[in-house]
């Protein structure tokens, strides 16, 4: 929660009047009077994706991870997705597709010479209608 106080203070002295020469003064009196105020700004509620929204890098990464599990982990179930890497993001294209490269990591001894898979795809369209444009495997 955000927010912001405002601290006002009234000092009030009494009985400061007159000279120490003439009669002598009742004490002086101090008031002091302070107030808090707190402003407090809400943070407004996420908005939901709309399927007519443009296809995102994350987007268009699962995408491309749900085609290659399917086309690859039927050969070899034991295959290990790796993990999306916010660093390495899909590609966008001049067109607004994107092209997403999904690794996969082969158990040893699966295939002679090949320790890892990668499927690169084209998406494009929409969150609630994306399109695949391109679709390779690649032993690597």
């Amino acid at each position: 929660m955000a927010g912001a106080a405002v601290i006002v203070a009234g000092l009030s002295l009494a009985g400061c009047a007159g000279s120490p020469a003439a009669s002598p003064s009742p004490a002086p009196t101090v008031t002091v009077t302070a107030t808090a105020t707190a402003t407090v700004t809400a943070t407004p509620a996420p908005v939901a994706a709309s399927p007519d929204d443009a296809m995102t890098p994350l987007a268009a990464w699962t995408a491309c991870a749900v085609l290659g599990a399917h086309e690859y982990l039927a050969q070899a179930p034991s295959t290990e997705l790796r993990p999306y890497n916010a660093a390495q993001p899909p590609t966008k294209n001049p067109d607004g597709s994107y092209q997403a490269i999904v690794g996969m990591t082969l158990p040893p001894g699966t295939h002679e010479g090949v320790g890892n898979v990668i499927a690169v795809c084209t998406i494009g369209g929409t969150l609630g209608t994306p399109t695949l444009i391109d679709f390779t495997l690649k032993d690597i």
